[in-house]
């Protein structure tokens, strides 16, 4: 997946991958493991402090981070950090219930990652929309936007939230056969 969103991105584009690690076999497996099979590069991490977790493994440390990755296609690439942030973000995590999504992340996530790589009417794509938080908050950014959800149920709930926030867009679900 990634190296097909490599594919089809500009040249000076970002990908803010945020990805936990996952264990299997009882090994930590890094999200780096995935990045470095792909032509994208580490531009830079951040940590997302959500300061609880869903996840309780007694015999580990229970973990309230997640990495965001952020990745470019260009060395040379910038962001524009005007609201002087730093590599820590704490953001407080989203009820699961009142999200309807188990990962789901505050409006504050994409806002400030799409202030810092877009401008306005730039296009965002979001591979994974989820209850579609990337869609509202460009709307609140005056960025186009652009979602992918295979879930049927997480996709409706996404095209009612956007659809609040843009009333002028009509989502359309590509794989509706007419049934």
């Amino acid at each position: 997946m990634l190296n097909e969103l490599f594919r089809i991105t500009k040249q000076n584009s970002f990908c803010f991958y945020v990805h936990k690690e996952r264990i299997k076999n009882n090994e930590i497996i890094s999200p780096l493991y995935w990045i470095t099979k792909t032509n994208w590069k580490v531009f830079q991490c951040v940590i997302l402090d959500q300061k609880s977790t869903a996840n309780v493994d007694k015999k580990r440390f229970f973990p309230t981070y997640e990495v965001i990755y952020i990745l470019c296609k260009n060395k040379e690439s910038r962001l524009n950090n005007f609201d002087c942030l730093t590599s820590v973000w704490q953001l407080e995590k989203v009820n699961r219930k009142i999200a309807q999504h188990p990962a789901s992340f505050s409006e504050e996530l994409p806002i400030r990652c799409i202030k810092a790589a877009t401008q306005p009417n730039d296009v965002v794509l979001d591979c994974y929309m989820g209850t579609g938080t990337t869609g509202v908050a460009c709307k609140l950014l005056d960025r186009q936007f652009l979602g992918i959800e295979i879930d049927k149920n997480y996709f409706e709930i996404s095209k009612q939230r956007i659809n609040e926030s843009y009333s002028q867009l009509t989502l359309f679900d590509i794989t509706d056969k007419g049934e």
